[in-house]
């Protein structure tokens, strides 16, 4: 099956979303992520051929840590979300939702995006009316930042390839999963990449009442920044999983949208008004 989905135009999303399951330990450690790892170094230049052999076998074991993405965007109207099954294009009206912490995201008419409060920046779409097509569907968006000593932002430099190791350990570390698979997006997407993984419900973890006892299916987007991360999980029994509810799914998560970041001068002008506004 190949699903389509569609994507905002606007600026890129700096929510990042904890996935739904995860244990209290889990979203400690993610809400790090990055923050305690050491930097690579440059190899001297005085590397013989053997290393440098061993090297490129390494990039290419990082190379086919994960797949090409299974879903293929596409764009829509600022009121709509488009899916694809099997060539058949759909399109579902629309509304776009913003969150306490500015991202914003679309969702069908009738599904509400609830802000959590404690922890990491989060909010959520929970779908408990048996009577819709997308029962059992909990979406959370979660922006982490990487704080340092003192508490600011901390900015580090991006490695891709290793951010999805991590990410995937954590993933199989999870007592609840099952089985996983990582996938890059494409170039220009909101994310980076994202990881698809199966478990059960049964097991100790966070679940709504639809998912919790049922074998689960998880799709966890993320986007990886200069000073954290911003993750969509998209979270649903796998009785559910037919091609329509995954393709809807995983188009709405693509809506995913992060407000523009600011400059310094914008900055200056927002604490300027906080200060006033105090």
């Amino acid at each position: 099956m190949k699903i389509m989905a569609k994507t905002f135009t606007a600026g890129i999303l700096t929510a990042a979303l904890v996935a739904c399951g995860s244990t209290d330990e889990e979203e400690d450690t993610a809400s790090g992520s990055g923050g305690s790892e050491s930097p690579d170094t440059e190899e001297s230049a005085g590397d013989d051929e053997g290393q440098n052999e061993s090297d490129e076998e390494s990039g290419e074991q990082e190379e086919a840590a994960a797949s090409e993405s299974e879903i293929t965007l596409i764009a829509a109207g600022d009121d709509q979300i488009a899916y694809d099954i099997n060539g058949s294009e759909s399109v579902i009206d629309a509304e776009v939702h913003e969150t306490a912490f500015g991202a914003r995201l679309k969702l069908p008419e009738g599904l509400e995006l609830e802000d959590l409060e404690g922890g990491a920046p989060t909010a959520q779409v929970l779908v408990d009316d048996e009577d819709h097509d997308l029962y059992g569907l909990t979406m959370t968006l979660t922006e982490t930042t990487i704080l340092d000593a003192e508490g600011n932002p901390m900015e580090r430099a991006i490695d891709q390839d290793r951010e999805l190791d991590m990410e995937k350990r954590m993933v199989g570390n999870r007592g609840h999963v099952e089985n996983y698979e990582a996938f890059y997006m494409q170039a220009g997407a909101e994310f980076d990449f994202y990881i698809r993984s199966e478990g059960d419900a049964s097991k100790p973890g966070s679940w709504s009442e639809a998912i919790r006892g049922t074998d689960y299916v998880n799709y966890e987007f993320f986007k990886i920044t200069d000073t954290g991360k911003y993750t969509v999980s998209v979270m649903f029994p796998e009785e559910s999983a037919d091609e329509d509810f995954v393709a809807k799914a995983t188009a709405i998560a693509t809506t995913f949208e992060a407000p523009e970041e600011m400059d310094e001068e914008e900055e200056e002008e927002a604490e300027t008004e906080e200060e006033d506004q105090e």
